[in-house]
């Protein structure tokens, strides 16, 4: 029915936007790592070296720095503003929960890549957005589409909202009228065709 389909037209336009969401919130993470030339998905294969992306506040990296030359801690810098530095850090796999616990004392925030993207910074934005493009023009379809469906059932749309209408005006005349345990009466006037409505 056309409830139904109003229904599916309306959580499919939801799932849509939370895609577009996804994809945009992902390109502004990958935005601050878009100084990075290398393929994520082989950065993220390495058997030997372990590989966290992030930021870490200024104070943060200024100390980070300090540890660099006692461990053996690779930290790649990508971006910056005047908060925080984002990068990429490489740690041997065997000693990552150490230097993971390090950064972490260094307010050191992990971003993560999730599995699906690929290729470098800058081609996983152009994919995303180019992704983005095709969901709104199918939230526009979608939305074309229910606009086309309620205009096929318009005249009986309205017959069902000039009858509530219609029965809200007697209901606020009802509330009017004066009552007692037996009895109830109005005083007022209407046409003959709305008072045998009231019947």
């Amino acid at each position: 029915g056309l409830a139904e389909k109003l229904d599916k037209a309306r959580s499919d336009t939801e799932e849509l936007r939370a895609r577009r969401k996804s994809n945009s919130e992902l390109c502004e993470m990958l935005a601050h790592l878009n100084g990075l030339d290398a393929d994520l998905v082989a950065l993220g294969d390495m058997h030997f070296i372990a590989m966290r992306a992030g930021h870490i506040p200024q104070t943060g990296y200024k100390m980070l720095t300090s540890y660099l030359a006692d461990m053996n801690l690779i930290f790649v810098k990508t971006s910056e503003d005047e908060s925080d530095v984002w990068g990429i850090f490489f740690a041997p796999a065997s000693q990552m929960d150490k230097a993971e616990e390090i950064l972490t004392s260094l307010y050191f925030v992990r971003a993560d890549i999730p599995a699906g993207v690929s290729g470098t910074p800058k081609q996983a934005i152009a994919r995303f957005e180019e992704e983005n493009d095709a969901l709104r023009v199918k939230e526009a379809e979608t939305a074309k589409d229910a606009k086309q469906l309620l205009k096929g059932y318009e005249q009986k749309l309205l017959a069902v909202y000039y009858t509530a209408l219609e029965r809200q005006k007697f209901n606020k005349i009802r509330e009017m009228a004066a009552h007692s345990h037996d009895f109830f009466y109005i005083v007022g006037y209407m046409s003959v065709k709305d008072a045998k409505q009231l019947e």
